[in-house]
């Protein structure tokens, strides 16, 4: 079975991962990286995360697959400060405690990304134009007019206004994630 999955946040890279022993799975990136909101930019000397700034544990299904991330080092708790300031004074201090853990990844949030793209087959910086399905299969074109299939089972884990940009305009699923 072959799946193709369009892209690399931390949902596809997440189903890649579980799918990986059961099927052929490609997934699909329009950026040169991994890691969807949990981006880290590089401006050299410089980097910063420009998604997610952090994530909390809600969990014990969440505790569990973060676990390993944890143990390797990849994701560590952020114990912040915060200073609110008004009218150039500072009007309030306090510190993150115990009962509100914050996490992050280290030495940027696209950490996690990266540790979840080991060994997966990835293909970046295309952009899927569009989708179709023939005979069964299905097969995807990139803004360059290039083809890429045939995929039995197609996973978008793009967000919404991206999807758009892809899917058949007047599909029941392209009126439904209109709507969103």
């Amino acid at each position: 079975m072959n799946i193709a999955i369009i892209g690399t946040g931390l949902a596809g890279l997440t189903a890649a991962k579980k799918l990986k022993d059961f099927a052929n799975v490609t997934l699909f990136e329009k950026s040169l990286g991994v890691s969807g909101r949990l981006s880290t930019r590089n401006a050299d000397p410089y980097f910063f995360d420009h998604g997610a700034q952090y994530f909390k544990i809600k969990s014990d299904e969440f505790k569990e697959f973060v676990s390993p991330i944890i143990q390797e080092g990849f994701i560590k708790k952020w114990d912040a400060r915060f200073v609110e300031i008004k009218n150039r004074k500072i009007i309030r201090e306090r510190d993150w405690d115990e009962k509100n853990i914050h996490y992050v990844g280290v030495p940027g949030m696209n950490s996690i990304g990266k540790y979840l793209a080991h060994g997966l087959n990835i293909i970046f910086d295309i952009h899927v134009q569009s989708l179709h399905k023939d005979k069964g299969q299905w097969y995807l074109k990139d803004k360059e007019g290039s083809e890429h299939g045939y995929y039995d089972w197609i996973i978008i884990t793009a967000p919404a206004p991206q999807t758009l940009n892809f899917i058949d305009k007047n599909s029941t699923f392209y009126k439904m994630i209109e709507s969103i």
